[in-house]
């Protein structure tokens, strides 16, 4: 219970706090609200008790669908790389700023 409460915060924060603000306000509002997240944890939890009989392509296919976990959603990457582009720029014009200081 512990693991799978710690899981589902450590998801819903990974997607407040890297990437894009578009999560922000309903993080601020469950946090402000504690029983708006208590309820949505337990109505996750609730859902994994029917989930005995399924099989494992279910399983996975439910898990992928989620809003926390969808294949198809790259806001996280998209924060990564355009970090990656971010540094390269600013690693280029400060080695252009250095060549030209030793130049003059």
């Amino acid at each position: 219970l512990f693991d799978y409460v710690s899981e589902c915060l450590e998801s819903r924060c990974e997607q407040a706090f890297v990437g894009s603000c578009k999560s922000w306000p309903r993080w601020v509002t469950s946090i402000q609200r504690k029983n708006i997240l208590a309820e949505e944890l337990y109505k996750e939890m609730l859902s994994f008790r029917n989930m005995e009989d399924v099989m494992a392509e279910e399983l996975l296919s439910n898990d992928m669908s989620r809003g926390y976990g969808k294949w198809l959603d790259f806001d996280i990457e998209a924060f990564e790389e355009g970090l990656e582009v971010e540094e390269d720029i600013v690693e280029s014009l400060i080695d252009e700023l250095l060549s030209d200081l030793l130049v003059v």
